[in-house]
């Protein structure tokens, strides 16, 4: 099945939150245990760099992200996160996922207030961010309104994927978590809606575009972020406003999210 173009997952189906032409596979997988055997998958290889990024500068101030990545979970985020890194002008928090704009029932840190998110953003660099695809889990617009709040201006770069695909590849990452290798695919969509919500595209876009105007938001799809990293890097650089001829070898390499890289409930 070849998937629309990235602008077409969030325009085709607002007032559903499914995308068109996805619906009745989601539909199928809730109503049978049963699920074709070959569908497309993404593949994203172990990274064998993972301490590229710098330290935050605690000698400085901390400051408020320009950029955030909202999503999709199981879209290629972690590669996206570290090449973003990668860019002289961008300071990506250290922490990938820190999960400020959520609650703690979320596993997130709104609580911890905004002093806590800045001083995750020591540096001098021209931009800084962070990468958290958990934000475009809820349905509601809880997460869109209060980044508004809090960074009016920031820029939001949204990953989608192939929703079939991301749905496996989250069935996959849920069974490794919670040991539930011989669970099939509709008994954890069952028992982990986030995994089915977090391929409602439109929804999630239809929440931030409340809050956020066109300009600030850019949809890029993970299959061109694979197969043509470097053009799509050139895009979303110059969707930030930095310099879009940059180029590092790390571009040509893929990274998955083998550990941990959120902060916990302490903060850390």
């Amino acid at each position: 099945m070849r998937p629309p173009q990235a602008t077409g997952y969030a325009e085709l189906s607002l007032g559903t939150g499914v995308p068109v032409g996805v619906r009745s596979s989601l539909l199928a997988i809730l109503g049978t245990n049963r699920v074709p055997e070959k569908l497309p998958m993404t593949s994203h290889p172990d990274d064998p760099m993972d301490s590229r990024h710098a330290l935050p500068d605690h000698s400085l101030p901390g400051r408020l992200p320009d950029l955030v990545v909202i999503g999709a979970t199981k879209a290629g985020t972690t590669s996206l996160y570290r090449y973003l890194g990668e860019h002289p002008q961008i300071f990506m928090s250290t922490i990938k996922e820190p999960r400020y704009f959520m609650d703690p029932f979320f596993e997130g840190n709104y609580h911890r207030g905004v002093d806590w998110y800045r001083n995750l953003f020591r540096t001098q660099k021209t931009l800084c961010g962070e990468a958290t695809p958990a934000y475009t889990q809820p349905l509601t617009t809880v997460v869109a309104e209060r980044m508004h709040q809090t960074i009016p201006e920031a820029k939001v770069i949204y990953l989608v994927r192939e929703p079939w695909s991301r749905l496996l590849s989250h069935n996959q990452m849920i069974k490794s978590k919670k040991g539930c290798l011989r669970a099939s695919l509709a008994e954890i969509v069952e028992n982990h809606p986030r995994a089915k919500r977090s391929s409602f595209y439109g929804s999630h876009f239809r929440n931030f575009r409340q809050f956020f105007p066109a300009n600030q938001i850019l949809i890029v799809e993970s299959s061109d972020l694979l197969s043509q990293t470097r053009d799509t890097l050139r895009k979303i650089f110059s969707f930030l406003g930095v310099d879009s001829g940059f180029l590092s070898p790390v571009f040509d390499l893929r990274f998955n999210s083998t550990r941990s890289t959120r902060a916990d409930r302490t903060g850390r």
